[in-house]
């Protein structure tokens, strides 16, 4: 059986914007990834990652909570 090496949906440096979770003060702002975790799980549900807002404030957050600023999923790359 072939194991597949998990690779997450967003890259650094690409620009996102936050939805949640409900009633966070960042949500609906553009962030940029700056860090993307380790996620030994190979799971979806379990990535992590650093951001940086416009307003120079970072945090971290799982990939749920991420839709890409420019709307594409880059899921489809040639």
């Amino acid at each position: 059986m072939e194991t597949r090496r998990y690779v997450p949906q967003l890259s650094y440096g690409d620009r996102v914007t936050f939805g949640g979770p409900d009633l966070h003060p960042k949500t609906g702002q553009q962030c940029t990834i700056i860090r993307i975790l380790p996620n030994p799980s190979g799971r979806p549900e379990n990535q992590w990652y650093d951001v940086r807002f416009d307003d120079e404030l970072i945090g971290r957050f799982l990939e749920k909570h991420f839709t890409s600023a420019s709307g594409a999923n880059k899921t489809d790359a040639a």
